[in-house]
């Protein structure tokens, strides 16, 4: 696990540099028409953590749709803060699953199953496939500051 616990911790400092490169006056774009808002997006990147920790103890779509609702934000402050809590507890709850628990199975609502050390490895998949997203938004928008995304 101290692998895959590098990477969430890498994740953390990453997503959250990109956060701050957020302004109010960006956050309201929509880069590609018909997708996510920057505000949508940075929303949803908050709650992967959360949510996909939710998801890899076989929650209901109704769970996971109120989870979303229930932690919509507005204010960048509130957005980054809600993102690094929420990586500070999935971070925490995979580093004190034994090694039994992590191998354990579990299966979404839509029937993926993956034993809990897989769904870490899901979890981090979707963050860096929307930090990537979020990245080419900041660059669309003008606002992107030089990052490292990789060690």
């Amino acid at each position: 696990m101290n692998d895959i616990t590098a990477q969430l911790i890498m994740l953390k400092q990453s997503i959250t540099v990109l956060l701050e490169n957020v302004t109010e006056e960006t956050m309201y774009n929509r880069p590609i028409p018909h997708k996510r808002s920057i505000l949508e997006l940075i929303n949803h990147i908050s709650c992967i953590p959360a949510a996909d920790v939710l998801l890899s103890q076989s929650v209901s779509h109704q769970e996971i749709d109120a989870y979303y609702h229930q932690n919509w934000r507005i204010s960048l402050p509130d957005i980054v803060n809600k993102f690094q809590c929420n990586m500070d507890s999935m971070i925490h709850y995979f580093q004190t699953q034994s090694v039994l628990e992590l191998e354990k199975n579990s299966t979404s609502y839509w029937g993926a199953v993956h034993s809990q050390k897989g769904w870490a490895l899901q979890i981090i998949e979707h963050l860096v496939h929307h930090r990537a997203q979020l990245h080419m938004y900041l660059d669309f928008s003008g606002t992107l500051k030089k990052i490292q995304l990789f060690d």
